[in-house]
């Protein structure tokens, strides 16, 4: 089992670590930014700007990838987000505050791939690759991470693993959270690769919204299945571990099969 940590304490952890992520990632990226710059540079996506057809960003295939891409996973962080005190308390019996050094962890290891994840596609196009194609690429690696949180219930399982379990636990969905963070740094940054400048903020306000929608619908279902397995919550939690694992992979597949290679807006 994890220490217990007061929650000011655990609060005052939190935020330094994020401001310690906030200063790594800003000195990250004033190294990169001349790289980042001369890459895009390079690209071949077109700033042409004309008349915006009447059907506006909703006509392009590419504003529902981003639509997708976001309804199918941004649920996942807000069912790591509200559910993961729940699942520790049911799952190993923590109390309310040891279940606050886990959360911690948790949020903190999502910082780290939050950050990195985000420079895999910066990689692979030093190496050559297409931008989109670099993203796209970057994306399903990071896709098939989540599939580790299929053994989640697995692991917990105290009576294999005793007082590890929790640990086996809390780093599979640390994996899922990481994986979450990094998903989503490349999601939005899809939307600047297809779009002209003027049209971004419309693509990712549209995406906001889906991700709102399929946040609401995954907490709602959590909700449902707890009350359902209420006595055995180790099953409704094995059901969200599988959605949780397999969302990225099936967003991803759905981002492809709309736009299956780079298509820049250059219309709107």
């Amino acid at each position: 089992m994890f220490p217990s940590l007061n929650h000011t304490t655990a609060i005052a952890l939190y935020g330094t670590t994020g401001a310690i992520a906030l200063l790594a990632s800003l000195s990250a990226l004033t190294r990169r930014w001349h790289d980042i710059v001369a890459i895009r540079e390079g690209s071949t996506r077109s700033g042409v700007v004309g008349d915006a057809p009447k059907t506006g960003v909703l006509g392009y295939p590419q504003t529902w990838a981003f639509f997708f891409g976001k309804f199918m996973t941004d649920g996942i962080w807000w069912f790591y987000l509200f559910w993961l005190p729940d699942y520790l308390k049911k799952q190993f019996g923590m109390t309310k505050h040891e279940v606050m050094i886990p959360t911690f962890i948790v949020y903190g290891v999502a910082i780290i791939g939050s950050i990195y994840g985000g420079s895999i596609p910066l990689t692979l196009m030093k190496r050559g690759m297409p931008t989109y194609q670099a993203r796209m690429t970057a994306m399903f690696l990071i896709a098939l991470c989540p599939l580790s949180v299929l053994t989640t219930q697995y692991f917990a399982n105290v009576s294999h693993f005793g007082q590890l379990a929790s640990t086996f636990a809390i780093a599979i969905i640390c994996i899922g959270a990481a994986a979450h963070q990094a998903w989503s740094a490349n999601l939005f940054t899809t939307v600047s690769d297809m779009f002209p400048k003027k049209s971004v903020g419309s693509v990712t306000g549209i995406g906001a919204m889906a991700g709102g929608l399929g946040g609401v619908i995954i907490l709602k279902l959590s909700g449902t299945l707890t009350d359902t397995f209420k006595d055995t919550p180790q099953h409704a939690y094995f059901i969200m571990f599988v959605i949780c694992s397999l969302s990225y992979l099936t967003a991803w597949g759905i981002m492809k099969i709309l736009v299956p290679r780079h298509q820049p807006i250059t219309d709107l």
